[in-house]
């Protein structure tokens, strides 16, 4: 009973803010398994970062998620300034 509750009260909280439940259910599922990969590969490497940029694969996937989160931040950002009431823009 608690859960569905718990479970309720976080859904109507995403409903409020405008949030897709789509991508946020794909994180829940596929966190655990990035996390344990993300590891993995640095046991591997030896603690070493670079290996993540050094790779051609890995380093163009870096650069097309922060292009991507760049996009994002700047639609983000004009929607925001550009967004107000009638009311607040014409004074």
């Amino acid at each position: 009973m608690y859960i569905t509750a718990v479970f309720g009260l976080l859904g109507w909280l995403f409903t409020r803010l405008d949030l897709d439940p789509p991508p946020l259910i794909l994180g829940f599922i596929l966190g655990p398994m990035l996390e344990e990969n993300f590891r993995r590969a640095l046991l591997l490497s030896r603690g070493s970062f670079t290996t993540f940029v050094t790779r051609p694969i890995s380093g163009t996937l870096l650069g097309v998620i922060a292009l991507v989160i760049l996009w994002q931040l700047t639609a983000f950002f004009r929607q925001a300034r550009g967004a107000g009431t009638p009311r607040e823009r014409s004074a």
